[in-house]
């Protein structure tokens, strides 16, 4: 019996939800999953060049999936495949859990909004969709029903959004804001900078106000690096993936570090002046055989390498192999080539041996009294054969590469669970606190 059901959140004020392929009884689902496309959900990719009839199937299976939700989708040359193929991976994998009961799956369309008022209490916008039909045509409506973000969810995709105001919902269970937040702030987490291998500072850009501490100005960061002899600096800024630049150290002035910084950043450093930690510095250091691992609940779910071009369609293996065994040695970012695709389980196995030491030094090696996160994306690598972190990821919106989501969304479903069923002993309205306060102490 199928109890997993799915509405689609669309763009005209309206809510209409239906069943695939299912006769059994509605019920009302005490977890939900709110899944948020990234792309327009009326288009899709090319199909993938012939010659892999696997990755072609495969490839069919996310498509036809795909039309059930979204009937009136068509082929696109512009969309990104890899993207798409991300997305619809997710709620192929969310769809498909016919054994699981009581799940209700919403599907939000990217036009949709999820508004909160003054008192950041939800004002949910209803909108609809063309019912999905299965693939003989027919489509059993169920009684109109709302996704309610002050209940219980798993949000797969983007954050929600306020307007102009990014936050999540009161009942976001995985991630939860706290881990979201811990681990966009990795860069300050002590875990993190044990097994970073590499000099690792925050600090802050002046723009002649004299609101920054001098000793944590950008550019005396920069230039007390190269004092130091670090050749090359990764600038980064803190709340974005698109600022990051190499900035060269050695045989530099400070005013010459100085204005390539501002011609890397430009209005950037502008709009961040005074700004307490909005700069990540870090010395440059070879990284190799880049690695995703999927941390969730503490437990590691899946992982695969950090190779631009596989998706989940290139995965290898069945659906017992939780680890893809192929890694790049050079992945190509700052103007480097990319090297070929190898298959190194030697290497795998090492990042594995020393994961777990990882995870549980990065939830509660800290400086205060608030712990890490436990739901996160965490990215290995080897500096001089060593295993060391290149950074933590919030569990909301990342790449797969050839990862098995089947087994990162299990590991999601079960540990949302989990919590509920604290929950619901403890008597408590939320069932994951921003603090954490229900975790078990460390032992």
């Amino acid at each position: 019996m199928q109890n997993l059901k799915h509405l689609v959140i669309g763009a005209d004020g309206h809510s209409a939800a239906t069943r695939l392929a299912s006769s059994a009884p509605v019920t009302s689902g005490r977890l939900q999953v709110l899944l948020r496309p990234r792309m327009d959900a009326n288009c899709m990719p090319m199909p993938p060049a012939a010659g892999d009839d696997l990755k072609a199937n495969r490839f069919s299976q996310l498509v036809a999936r795909w039309l059930d939700v979204f009937p009136d989708a068509r082929n696109d040359p512009r969309i990104d495949f890899e993207d798409w193929v991300e997305n619809a991976t997710a709620i192929t994998a969310w769809l498909g859990d016919e054994n699981r009961q009581g799940v209700d799956l919403f599907i939000q369309h990217p036009s949709a909004r999820i508004r909160f008022d003054a008192d950041t209490h939800p004002v949910v916008e209803h909108f609809t969709w063309p019912s999905p039909a299965d693939r003989s045509g027919r489509a059993e409506q169920l009684p109109r029903r709302q996704f309610n973000p002050a209940a219980p969810f798993i949000l797969v995709g983007p954050e929600l959004k306020a307007g102009d105001f990014v936050t999540y919902a009161p009942g976001a269970l995985l991630p939860s804001r706290h881990d979201a937040n811990a681990a966009d702030a990795y860069s300050t987490n002590a875990g993190f900078l044990k097994h970073a291998g590499r000099h690792v500072e925050m600090c802050a850009y002046d723009d002649g106000e004299g609101d920054v501490e001098p000793d944590r100005e950008i550019r005396t960061v920069l230039s007390r690096m190269r004092d130091a002899g670090h050749k090359e600096a990764v600038v980064k800024l803190r709340e974005t993936k698109a600022g990051i630049a190499t900035i060269t150290l050695q045989g530099r002035s400070d005013k010459q570090i100085g204005a390539e910084l501002l011609e890397q950043f430009e209005w950037s450093l502008i709009g961040k002046a005074g700004q307490e930690n909005a700069f990540m510095v870090q010395a440059r250091v070879p990284m190799e055989f880049e690695y995703r691992l999927v941390v969730v609940d503490g437990k590691l779910a899946a992982g695969a390498g950090c190779i631009e071009e596989f998706t989940p369609l290139d995965r290898t293996g069945d659906s017992l192999d939780l680890y893809d065994t192929r890694v790049r040695r050079q992945r190509g970012a700052f103007g480097q080539r990319a090297s070929e695709v190898e298959d190194r389980p030697d290497v795998v196995k090492r990042y594995l041996d020393k994961a777990g030491r990882i995870v549980d030094d990065i939830q509660w090696m800290r400086a205060s009294d608030a712990a890490g996160p436990s739901t996160f994306i965490l990215d290995l690598c080897m500096v001089d054969g060593e295993v060391r972190v290149v950074e933590l990821n919030a569990a909301r919106n990342f790449g797969l590469y050839a990862m098995n989501y089947e087994a990162v969304k299990t590991q999601m479903e079960l540990a949302a669970i989990r919590h509920l069923r604290e929950a619901s002993v403890t008597k408590t309205v939320t069932p994951m606190p921003a603090s954490n306060a229900t975790r078990r102490a460390r032992p």
